[in-house]
């Protein structure tokens, strides 16, 4: 008679209580939706792309074999093409902060194979600093994307390495050749990264030191081999192409943001190093196995538990202490100014300390408002911030400068940013636009031809220009060929007494200066052909040239001033003949209710008075 061993087995196996785990969403799932929901909301990508004249390193993308080509002639070009098509999603804010967010999950993913490769489930827990190294590195507002995903490039490799065991040593070394040799031709310099892990891995780990050996070997000889006579590159860049000590990410770079992505870069390695001394110094404890998540991301059940809350707390914490405040609204302000949000400027500023731009911008957006002559001085103000003059604000002054009609100036504004910050799709959509009200058709359909080619970009502004707005700007354009804001405005009035926003520009700018005598001059000269309601603070500012030249009638100005702002000014001059001299005391006095107007500007701010 033949027993059923396995029947029998079978039915004296002891009964097993424990429910099986069912599949479920992995607990990376809530922190990586906090991520995204954090970078689209409170970051915003595209922020970044637009760059706001201060960010000078985000590359150019166009869809072309010409541009593939050109990009691919370096070592490291794959993930330098590969980065710049992505980029092209920040211009839009989900999709970029999608593309980070993936990123961000990348690094966990690949952190977390290796980790339990090595059987180091206690050190996963680090799987998801690099994600809280990318909020602290994007919040202020840098662009470092192909140089983390060079980073994240290397990790993949080396999860890959340590999952794929072949049977043959000879199998195994070439496997090694094969990685390093495609991620130097795709990477460029974080072969570095995944040959310092797989030494580390092979010594502490495995005790296999001819692979250690191997992988050392391949870290020298590839750049060399490839960098250097393949591809023709100068030493130093065959071997630090893309790290983050490379020249070409040090110069932009500042020294706590350096130190975030050096943290970035180094994590893992110091992970595997720290972890293996912990391991010689406890004793050896019984592990339960577990089995690779390789290929399957869904074995663990979701739920509100500990680990889940301490990571999105950490997330929070993260995003909360490090976040520049300032760098954002100068991005913000610069993004809403370009798109025309011009009551949107003037929410996020108020309150605002001084800062040249976002003065520039401010007093752009009381001008399309029609509250340049009423709210001036409800801002930090200072005459430099009107039209800007400086080699760092070129990018800020093209929009003013074509809309008032200085299109040469704008023109070589442009041309210095082209040299400065490369074709990026902003400055060429303002070439076409700035050559379209020139004329010069042929010039404006190359650069629309250039701009066709850039992937993802949101339709151009001057595509939702009229012809109307066009022949506008025509009718206002600087005759003359000059190029320095001081002499333009005048200038600009001179060839078009209807310029509205030179009009205003150029009284502004009187004010700001204190002239209170040119001022009034060519507000007579300009009175019948800007015959809308005067503003309250040019009232101010002519009542108190009539004070000052000890005039008792405003028939030569044609302009009939109220009692009360007659009253205002007697109360003000009073008040400050009480506090003799003494402008400290004079402020405390006069702040809170004259602090908005011209006659406390004139009297009590630090901007020297000019006849």
């Amino acid at each position: 008679m033949t027993l059923d061993v396995e029947k029998i087995e079978g039915e004296i196996k002891p009964e097993n209580n424990s429910q099986p785990r069912s599949p479920g969403l992995p607990q990376e799932f809530p922190f990586l939706i906090f991520f995204l929901c954090f970078f689209a909301l409170s970051i915003d990508p595209a922020l970044i792309y637009h760059g706001a004249g201060l960010i000078n390193n985000i590359p150019s993308f166009y869809v072309g074999r010409e541009f593939f080509l050109k990009s691919i002639d370096i070592p490291g070009g794959l993930l330098h093409y590969a980065s710049a098509f992505l980029t092209q999603l920040f211009a839009l804010t989900w999709r970029g902060s999608l593309v980070l967010t993936l990123q961000a999950a990348g690094f966990c993913w690949c952190i977390d194979v290796i980790l339990r490769s090595l059987q180091l489930d206690r050190w996963r827990v680090v799987r998801f600093v690099p994600a809280l190294l990318l909020i602290i590195l994007y919040a202020n507002y840098v662009y470092e994307f192909p140089t983390t995903m060079a980073a994240l490039t290397a990790l993949s490799m080396t999860a890959l390495y340590t999952r794929v065991n072949f049977k043959s040593a000879m199998g195994q070394g070439l496997g090694l050749i094969a990685l390093a040799a495609v991620l130097y031709v795709a990477a460029g310099g974080a072969l570095l990264l995944f040959v310092l892990l797989c030494i580390l891995i092979e010594l502490l780990y495995r005790k296999r030191v001819v692979y250690a050996a191997l992988a050392l070997g391949l870290g020298l000889a590839l750049p060399y081999g490839l960098g250097m006579v393949l591809y023709q590159v100068p030493p130093y860049d065959a071997y630090s192409e893309l790290l983050p000590f490379s020249w070409k990410i040090t110069a932009h770079l500042s020294q706590r943001n350096m130190w975030v992505l050096s943290g970035l870069w180094t994590l893992l390695p110091v992970t595997v190093i720290l972890a293996k001394i912990a391991l010689l110094m406890t004793p050896p404890l019984e592990q339960r196995p577990t089995k690779s998540r390789f290929w399957n991301l869904a074995t663990i059940r979701f739920g509100w538990n500990v680990p889940t809350l301490l990571c999105l707390i950490a997330i929070l914490v993260t995003s909360m202490t490090t976040r520049d405040l300032n760098t954002r609204l100068l991005f913000q302000v610069d993004y809403d100014v370009s798109h025309g949000h011009w009551d949107r400027v003037l929410q996020e500023t108020s309150g605002c300390a001084y800062h040249e731009l976002i003065c520039h911008a401010v007093n752009r957006s009381l001008y399309h408002t029609d509250r340049l002559g009423e709210d001036l001085f409800c801002y930090p103000q200072k005459p430099q911030a009107l039209l800007l003059s400086t080699s760092k604000t070129m990018w800020h002054k093209i929009d003013a400068c074509i809309e008032i009609g200085l299109l040469n100036e704008a023109e070589n504004a442009l041309l210095v940013c082209m040299e400065l910050y490369g074709e990026r799709p902003q400055l060429l959509e303002r070439l076409t636009w700035l050559y379209r009200i020139k004329g010069d058709e042929n010039a404006a359909r190359v650069y629309q031809n250039t701009l066709d080619r850039v992937p993802f970009y949101p339709q151009p502004l001057h595509v939702k220009r009229d012809e109307a707005t066009l022949q506008a700007i025509r009718t206002v354009q600087l005759n003359t060929d000059a190029v320095g804001y001081i002499e333009s405005l005048p200038a600009l009035i001179k060839d078009h007494h209807d310029n509205r926003m030179a009009y205003h520009y150029l009284m502004t700018q009187l004010l700001l200066q204190k002239k209170i005598k040119p001022f009034v001059q060519v507000f007579k000269a300009m009175r019948p052909y800007h015959t809308e309601e005067i503003p309250r603070l040019y009232q101010e500012a002519l009542l108190l040239y009539l004070a000052l030249s000890k005039q008792n009638s405003s028939q030569e100005l044609g302009v009939g001033f109220s009692q009360e702002l007659q009253e205002d000014a007697q109360f003000f001059i009073n008040e400050l003949q009480r506090c003799q001299g003494d402008k400290d005391k004079a402020r405390a006095a006069l702040q809170p209710t004259y602090g908005q107007s011209f006659f406390y500007y004139f009297f009590l701010t630090d901007t020297p008075t000019a006849s």
